[in-house]
């Protein structure tokens, strides 16, 4: 369910940026200042996203704070701070699309596959931890630690092959991104 609601959020702010930009961006957290940071990193290459050194700490600290929260509040704030980087995310990408030159092949890379596999990393760390935090906390039963290491192991998986996509084709998807802009490299 939890996937459903992800893809369905993603709809609708990145429809909502790709129809409204302007006066939607306000609306959003971090919205304007996340699409103009990635809009410079594709034109100029200048900014974190290929930068191991400059986006693992910001990375680290998402999902300190993510893990923290969900595990403590049983999934609700967790949920709250994805959705407010999902919604970031969409908002550039809907903005990305209403900007390109070619807004199909815009489409097709905005949301690069490294951001999908972290979003699932953060679906199934954030549905285990507060499943365990739950379990601990009201302490009616020990964990099922088969159950919490079927979501654990994936999420933690899912969120390393995030990074190391990321380090790999970050640099060169650029390049591809900035074409859908209609520069030429």
């Amino acid at each position: 369910m939890t996937f459903v609601w992800a893809g369905v959020s993603s709809l609708a702010v990145a429809s909502a940026a790709f129809l409204h930009s302007h006066s939607f961006g306000p609306a959003v957290i971090k919205g304007i200042s996340y699409k103009n940071e990635m809009f410079t990193w594709i034109v100029t290459g200048i900014g974190p996203e290929s930068d191991p050194a400059q986006f693992l700490p910001q990375h680290a600290l998402h999902l300190a704070v993510f893990a923290a929260l969900s595990f403590l509040s049983f999934g609700f704030f967790g949920l709250v701070m994805g959705a407010i980087l999902l919604n970031h995310m969409n908002f550039y990408y809907g903005a990305l699309i209403a900007e390109a030159q070619n807004p199909w092949f815009a489409a097709l890379l905005g949301w690069p596959v490294w951001a999908i596999l972290r979003v699932a990393g953060y679906i199934f760390l954030g549905v285990g931890l507060a499943d365990l935090g739950r379990t601990i906390v009201w302490g009616k039963s020990r964990p099922d630690w088969g159950s919490v290491a079927k979501l654990l192991i994936p999420g933690v998986v899912l969120v390393i092959t995030d990074v190391l996509l990321k380090t790999a084709l970050a640099p060169a998807w650029r390049i591809m991104l900035a074409r859908a802009f209609g520069l030429s490299y």
